[in-house]
């Protein structure tokens, strides 16, 4: 394993967990969904950008020079490593720190739905999504992580491929 992989992925591990305890003690994921929402997407985010960031001191650790396989080696191992540690924090998260949060999120949702006079078909297909994602059932956290990898992996790519730099 890459140093830089785990070390980037630890930080951002520990940054997660920091902002979802914020998010918790904010109401955001109970009280006020209607921020969380929003905030939920925080971590996602700086997972995305700090791929390329990944990438990028790898190649500086290379003193300059990257090539394809050692990029997408250094990103993927950061994707792989976040993505299991990230699921299980929400797993936990979902389990024994905030185990209302499904009822409250299902509730959330159909109350917004119901405000916007959404049909009983987009009802039921909304309903149905949350079902699915939120439910806490082990296939939810599978989706969860393959998501998480599968986005991972794209932007893998694109970092290796932007970062690569010959030797001079």
């Amino acid at each position: 394993m890459n140093p830089i992989s785990i070390r980037y992925s630890l930080y951002l591990l520990a940054f997660t967990a920091a902002w979802i305890l914020m998010e918790h003690f904010a109401g955001f994921n109970s009280t006020n969904l209607a921020v969380g929402e929003y905030t939920h997407n925080v971590a996602m985010i700086l997972f995305w950008i700090l791929i390329f960031f990944v990438v990028a001191a790898q190649r500086k650790q290379n003193e300059g020079a990257l090539t394809f396989q050692q990029g997408f080696v250094t990103a993927f191992q950061f994707v792989l490593i976040y993505s299991i540690g990230f699921t299980l924090l929400i797993a936990f998260y979902s389990h024994f720190v905030n185990p209302g949060y499904y009822e409250a999120y299902k509730t959330f949702t159909l109350d917004k739905l119901n405000a916007q006079n959404a049909t009983q078909k987009t009802i039921d297909a909304a309903m149905q999504e949350v079902d699915r994602i939120y439910n806490g059932s082990a296939i939810s956290y599978f989706m969860m992580f393959s998501f998480s990898i599968m986005f991972g992996v794209a932007l893998s790519v694109i970092a290796a491929l932007a970062f690569i730099r010959k030797r001079a």
